[in-house]
């Protein structure tokens, strides 16, 4: 596959429609607090801090636009500010308010993470950001399930619903899509 990852979840995790690029692949997972969206795409050499830097600019683009307000840079549990990495991780993290919505402020963290020359996997965690330390061990257990450079044969990314065995993404066997599994259609099928 172009985008070697798979990852797994279980309760409180639910898969939400992924609304991503149309230019990579990906899907959202949520509990009653967060959002993590996993998007796989072509960018500079596969490079990190390229993707994160992107991720950056698209959202202090929307804030010079006027869409978004209140940008500060978010800190981790002892205070320093979330923004590192090189070539194979990033990771950074910005709050903000929507400027139709400005009473609820949002933390929103990028792991991007390089997947082979040429693509890399963009991980987008936003939560409330009074939620935001209390959310970080919940997401750190959640990605503990991803695997980066496997199914190098894969068409399509694994995806775990649960404790489950690994199901082919985009149809379960018999047709009928079950929770935990991605249940849009891809054109190409193997």
């Amino acid at each position: 596959t172009r985008y070697p990852f798979a990852i797994a979840w279980s309760a409180p995790w639910e898969r939400y429609e992924y609304q991503g690029s149309t230019t990579g692949e990906g899907f959202t997972l949520f509990n009653a607090t967060s959002t993590v969206t996993l998007e796989a795409f072509d960018l500079a050499d596969g490079d990190a801090m390229a993707c994160l830097q992107a991720w950056e600019d698209g959202l202090l683009g929307a804030w010079r636009t006027g869409d978004i307000q209140a940008v500060t840079p978010v800190a981790d549990g002892a205070g320093a500010v979330i923004w590192a990495g090189d070539a194979d991780r990033a990771r950074g993290g910005y709050s903000w308010a929507r400027t139709s919505e400005p009473d609820t402020t949002w933390a929103e963290v990028v792991d991007c993470r390089r997947l082979s020359q040429g693509s890399v996997l963009r991980i987008s965690h936003i939560v409330p950001s009074a939620s935001f330390l209390a959310e970080a061990p919940a997401v750190e257990a959640l990605l503990g399930g991803l695997e980066l450079g496997v199914g190098e044969r894969r068409v399509h990314p694994a995806v775990v619903g649960g404790a489950s065995k690994t199901e082919y993404p985009t149809r379960h066997h018999d047709g009928d899509p079950v929770d935990s599994e991605l249940a849009h259609e891809r054109v190409h099928q193997p």
